[in-house]
């Protein structure tokens, strides 16, 4: 089976050729959130008015564009400079010397939307049964970071290779939001099958208060698989609050 990573890993899903195989993210609290089932490490942020990082590495990812996944990381040289642009006013950011600085200040009020309409969670309400969000008039915004002419740049990691038969892949969205606001869904399980293949996913039960300011919405994709004459993936998928130390922030040039 093969996935399309490189755009489904900035979403809450990825989807295989075969099969529709839904993102799991670890459900661990950050500061002050709800949420369910283990795992994540690594305080998040939850309300804050501002974000200052300063000193960050960034990496370099080197892709397989066969199988659609990352096989490793390098660093961008110390003597490296980018032009780096936020889609929010309110954010700056610059990368020298092959570190990241950023800073995420309040939105204007035009770069707000209704909460329920920002991708990252569309894709929830996509990979989830039952969604629920209250209350449904928050607005907010999501950050997206691009390098002038190079590409994206996000915060995230990948460990093991799917090819293999295990994998997890992590990313961390910064969504503002102008008050608090809590989104809730069950345990959702499903599976898929076909001549020679079955895909199993697991999407646990979350319930995660956003609020009013900066917050971290961590998601990672677990996969594993058997072949033993038939293909059996197994997908676990939940969310939380976290930004655990380990991810990295990703350029794709």
């Amino acid at each position: 089976m093969k996935k399309l990573f490189l755009n489904r890993i900035k979403l809450f899903g990825i989807i295989a050729l075969a099969a529709v195989i839904g993102l799991s993210m670890s459900s661990c609290d950050g500061t002050g959130g709800g949420g369910g089932g283990g795992g994540g490490g690594g305080g998040g942020t939850v309300g804050q008015r501002e974000i200052n990082l300063t000193g960050q590495p960034v990496f370099l990812i080197d892709w397989d564009w066969d199988e659609d996944e990352i096989v490793s990381f390098t660093p961008l040289p110390s003597d490296a400079s980018r032009t780096v642009t936020a889609n929010l006013d309110g954010v700056t950011a610059s990368i020298t010397n092959g570190l990241l600085s950023i800073n995420m200040g309040t939105p204007d009020f035009d770069d707000l939307e209704p909460f329920s309409d920002l991708w990252v969670i569309r894709d929830i309400q996509w990979d989830w049964d039952d969604v629920t969000i209250s209350p449904n008039n928050v607005m907010a915004a999501q950050l997206d970071l691009q390098v002038a002419r190079r590409g994206d740049l996000w915060r995230g990691n990948q460990t093991g290779f799917w090819t293999t038969g295990s994998e997890v892949n992590e990313r961390v969205h910064f969504i503002y939001v102008d008050a608090d606001v809590t989104i809730s869904a069950p345990r959702y399980q499903y599976e898929f099958s076909g001549q020679g293949w079955s895909s199993r996913s697991d999407n646990r039960a979350f319930n995660l208060t956003l609020r009013e300011g900066w917050n971290t919405l961590f998601g990672s994709y677990e996969y594993s698989s058997t072949q033993n004459g038939v293909v059996i993936s197994h997908n676990t998928n939940t969310l939380s609050l976290a930004n655990p130390t380990r991810l990295r922030w990703i350029l794709e040039e």
